[in-house]
């Protein structure tokens, strides 16, 4: 019998295809630094490329069995399991911790001005514990509003940008596969993959196909991302702190109006869905290692919370460095639901501890 005593979670095709293009939206729009457009488009391709493969594992255990990762090896050996959730309950605290300062941050010095990233990291910290207690599957249901603003956001951006992009150019002869960074997309493209090792149980040809989907998403939508923003910006793209904003701004530099306050929802809106997202799987893992805790999304909120605030407080980064550390991000995609899936497949030394 499973130990998990969690909710079963399932999320259809489209929503895993929308959640991981949000991560790769949070990457190009808020966490990137834009220092070679070219660099940052062979990044994406090859980041894009190693998730794809990475994957396999993940996916094919969703084929086998409706249990997350941690919890199909906890019911071969206890020790194994707790030590996997462990392990992930870890890199979705650090993770949420790391995307809740990034956005306090972004919004501290772009559009509150004089106001700490204290305090906004405490304000998304609140609506991301409300998020990770309603559940993972509530904050997928999102996914239909979160398109729909992306749609909204993108033509009006392409209508805004049109003259600029006709008059400035890329050369496309510079983009080609380079070395992945751990500063580039592949953190982000992973956090997406890795949450399925949690959220996305028993879903099977639904979970090959919206995953795979999902990083050809991220990899057009990303790769179109950079080169508008370039197109736009041409030699300001360098001067940037965040270039995706500045590139609205100047796009519509001519209007009455600013629409960049648009573009703020929009990403306040992608960025606490992601945040609220990882956070409500960490809360699977800690249901994992303690069974009988009861509405664990607050508690991992309210931890993601104050880790944040304590690191801006103390300005150091820690999280920063758990979440970006390839090693790790390898062994939660690939080699744990590698495990996983073996042990499943053999079904032998059940119950051991």
């Amino acid at each position: 019998m499973s130990r998990n005593n969690s909710r079963t979670f399932y999320i259809d095709s489209t929503q895993i295809t929308i959640m991981t293009v949000i991560f790769g939206l949070i990457y190009c729009n808020i966490a990137a630094v834009y220092t070679n457009s070219s660099s940052m488009l062979a990044d994406i391709i090859s980041s894009s490329l190693a998730a794809a493969v990475l994957s396999v594992p993940p996916v094919l255990l969703a084929n086998k069995t409706d249990n997350s990762v941690y919890n199909t090896a906890a019911d071969r050996s206890k020790v194994l399991g707790t030590a996997f959730s462990a392990i992930y309950l870890i890199y979705y605290l650090s993770a949420s911790v790391y995307l809740i300062r990034v956005f306090a941050e972004f919004v501290s010095s772009r559009y509150l001005h004089g106001t700490s990233p204290l305090v906004c990291a405490v304000l998304s910290g609140i609506v991301c514990t409300y998020i990770s207690w309603t559940g993972t599957e509530a904050v997928c249901r999102m996914s239909t509003v979160i398109a729909f603003l992306f749609a909204l956001t993108s033509i009006l951006f392409l209508f805004f940008a049109a003259d600029d992009i006709v008059t400035t150019g890329l050369s496309a002869s510079e983009i080609g596969l380079d070395n992945i960074s751990k500063n580039g997309i592949f953190p982000y493209i992973s956090a997406a993959i890795i949450c399925l090792c949690s959220a996305c149980k028993g879903s099977g040809k639904m979970t090959k196909k919206g995953v795979y989907f999902g990083i050809s998403a991220l990899l057009i939508i990303s790769s179109a991302i950079v080169i508008l923003i370039s197109l736009v910006l041409g030699d300001y793209l360098y001067l940037s702190d965040y270039p995706s904003v500045d590139a609205v701004i100047y796009a519509s530099r001519e209007l009455s109006f600013r629409p960049d306050g648009l573009y703020f929802s929009f990403g306040t809106v992608i960025l606490l869905a992601a945040a609220g997202f990882i956070c409500s799987c960490c809360g699977g893992t800690l249901k994992c290692i303690i069974p009988n805790v009861k509405s664990e999304g607050l508690y991992t909120g309210a931890a993601v919370t104050i880790i944040a605030s304590v690191e801006i407080l103390f300005n150091i980064n820690v999280c920063e460095y758990i979440f970006k550390q390839q090693l790790l991000i390898i062994a939660l995609i690939s080699v744990f639901p590698l495990i996983a899936l073996l042990m499943s497949s053999s079904g032998k030394g059940k119950g051991k501890t």
